[in-house]
């Protein structure tokens, strides 16, 4: 046998060997749960039908009987009497043995008691104390085999988990982290509502869905939103007069909203300019965007007296070039 063999013999057996002394301890605790288990059940039944007074007097009456039949050698079993402490009087008293035994069984009540006992432990006993010692095994088994599960276990080092709303949800609420926010009825982090999300899923996915469903959510918590509705269902879905505002020259019922509301400085002329010419449409010389930018910054700085944009558009989209020229000097 090579040493490789050998060493490889040599684990294996001392492997079996661990895991046999292994499985008997486990079956010895197994077999301690089921004996633990077989005298509750013992102990029980004998707090149902026996009372420690006749338990005392069926010892006298065992103690008498074993009298009666060693001085039945000697004596008359009508001469052979017992001294005994009677628990009702709190006093000892002399009794024929005889006499002691009939009244035990046929005229106190410990007599019943004591044969209620016996005839459960005759007829009902051995098959309630196999049951008991079964079930108390099962239970040790199984609770033998979670306990080593989880001791087992697995540790997590890092990355991700993949798991179910509702555990999710459960996670979230038992940290205190979830938002009354909800998406299909899993809350958002909390504190999060107002940082960036990407809904992204190709047609018919649900993202207008979820709006649908995020909307009201925030109409009822009296928070804040900018909806950028390019089809108009949105307004038709949730549009409040009362409360929501419309920003669409094009559309009955917009607030009249004018560039000079939000622009005071230059700094702000040139980034809205910036913002309407984009440059897009320009591809031979980017002259011409920075020419258009500064060309509508000024108008709308020209502008700031009269505030019309009628006038400003008059200037910039139909007048002829010395109008403009001269409007721009």
């Amino acid at each position: 046998m090579s040493p490789a063999n050998n060493s490889n013999f040599t684990r294996g057996a001392q492997l079996w060997a661990h895991n046999m002394r292994m499985a008997v301890q486990g079956a010895k605790n197994i077999c301690f749960f089921g004996l633990a288990v077989m005298l509750i059940l013992l102990a029980v039944r004998i707090y149902q039908y026996l009372t420690f007074e006749a338990v005392y007097y069926f010892v006298v009456k065992c103690y008498v009987e074993l009298k009666l039949s060693i001085g039945s050698f000697f004596y008359s079993k009508s001469l052979i009497g017992v001294d005994y402490y009677s628990l009702g009087k709190g006093i000892f008293v002399h009794k024929g043995a005889e006499e002691f035994i009939y009244q035990f069984w046929h005229v106190t009540k410990y007599g019943a008691v004591i044969n209620k006992f016996l005839i459960w432990l005759i007829n009902k006993a051995l098959f309630e104390v196999t049951i008991a010692f079964a079930l108390g095994c099962i239970g040790a088994l199984i609770l033998f085999a979670c306990r080593g599960r989880d001791i087992l276990g697995t540790i997590k080092l890092r990355g991700s988990d993949l798991t179910t709303v509702p555990e999710l949800r459960k996670i979230l609420q038992k940290a205190r982290q979830a938002s009354k926010i909800r998406i299909s009825g899993l809350p958002i982090v909390k504190n999060s509502e107002t940082q960036h999300m990407l809904l992204t899923g190709t047609t018919g996915a649900g993202k207008t869905n979820m709006l649908n469903e995020l909307l009201p959510q925030i109409r009822l918590r009296k928070n804040r939103a900018i909806v950028f509705d390019v089809t108009g269902e949105f307004v038709d879905r949730f549009y409040n007069p009362e409360t929501d505002v419309i920003l669409n020259p094009l559309q009955e019922g917009s607030v009249n909203w004018l560039p000079w509301n939000d622009c005071h400085t230059d700094e702000e002329y040139n980034s809205l300019a910036a913002a309407f010419v984009d440059g897009e449409g320009i591809k031979s010389d980017r002259y011409w965007e920075d020419a258009a930018r500064s060309v509508l910054s000024q108008a709308l700085k020209k502008e700031e007296s009269t505030r019309s944009i009628e006038s400003m558009l008059q200037i910039i989209n139909r007048a002829d070039l010395t109008q403009v020229g001269t409007f721009l000097r």
